[in-house]
């Protein structure tokens, strides 16, 4: 009995030949856009092996998932990514964490003016809650019979 196997939405039929696989990897790296990244496909037994190199880092996944839907039972991704694709991922990582904790630190106010005057202990447990970015306790409705 033939049975197919769904894999990211397409249908591979059980015990693809590697000379298959590699032919549906092929097309789709054809339309895809690492096909500029002179990515190389090898399949032995159900295993690829992928070798090239890219510029772009979320082309080696991407590159391993192709290679799965294709057919393979198992991805060697030996893909090299660029040292200036490593240095701009390390750079933006950093950028986004400098960003984070400078963000943390002090509270941001939705009139972007100065802290508003407080008159009484009442507004001024608002004006925390406002600064503190932590929503106000929920008041429970009590409905009597």
């Amino acid at each position: 009995m033939l049975t197919a196997v769904t894999v990211l939405g397409a249908a591979v039929p059980p015990g693809r030949s590697d000379a298959e696989i590699a032919s549906v990897f092929r097309a789709k790296l054809a339309k895809s856009k690492l096909v500029g990244d002179g990515i190389e496909i090898k399949v032995e037994r159900g295993v690829a092996t992928l070798r090239g190199k890219t510029e772009i880092l979320q082309h080696k996944g991407t590159a391993t998932r192709m290679a799965k839907s294709s057919g393979a039972t198992e991805v060697r991704n030996q893909i090299v990514i660029s040292d200036a694709a490593k240095k701009a991922a390390v750079e933006r990582l950093a950028s986004a964490r400098q960003k984070a904790s400078t963000a943390g630190a002090r509270p941001v106010r939705a009139t972007g003016g100065p802290p508003p005057a407080v008159s009484s202990a009442r507004e001024s447990k608002a004006v925390v809650l406002a600064d503190s970015h932590v929503p106000p306790p929920v008041r429970r409705a009590v409905v009597k019979h």
